[in-house]
């Protein structure tokens, strides 16, 4: 029995050396869980954090694997998991700035999230628009200033946003 569970070990442990699985909620968790030297992680980690988890707790060979196949991993586990909607800030800052992602999926990740960004720094010009008018920037005369002055700024963008109450009010305090 001994022998059998040690070769079974050494087979997980050479599958995840040689990134020889699909990359699914699962198989990360399962790493996460078994193959780190991380002690005492909360499964809702996993579920809420998805991407920070494996930055924070994954191997060095998780992380690589991921990186190498970031949209495969973004489109399968990232925007599947209904609960992954607090990613640390840092975390959403790499997947956006990652130029093997394209536009269409760095807009979906930052929706799915709960962030709310304090300013337009470190983000991608191209995604200032969507950020502002889903009010995933704090909405501030300063932030959309600096929109208004950016090469993409689309002023029906700014008229739609001050024309909701919750803003025209925010703004006038």
């Amino acid at each position: 029995m001994g022998a059998r569970k040690t070769s079974l070990l050494t087979l997980i442990e050479y599958s995840h050396h040689e990134s020889l699985y699909e990359i699914n909620p699962k198989n990360i968790n399962f790493i996460i869980e078994r193959l780190t030297t991380q002690q005492n992680i909360s499964p809702s980690f996993y579920n809420t954090k998805n991407y920070t988890s494996i930055l924070k707790k994954g191997s060095d060979e998780l992380k690589k694997y991921i990186e190498e196949n970031i949209e495969y991993y973004i489109n399968n586990v990232f925007l599947k998991l209904p609960d992954n909607t607090e990613e640390d800030e840092s975390s959403i800052l790499k997947l956006i700035n990652n130029d093997d992602i394209c536009a269409n999926i760095k807009h979906k990740i930052v929706l799915q999230q709960n962030q709310i960004f304090q300013t337009f720094e470190n983000i991608p010009n191209i995604l200032w628009k969507d950020i502002l008018s889903d009010e995933k920037v704090t909405i501030t005369w300063e932030n959309i200033l600096e929109y208004f002055n950016s090469e993409e700024s689309d002023t029906s963008v700014i008229t739609d946003l001050l024309n909701r109450n919750n803003i025209a009010d925010s703004l006038s305090k």
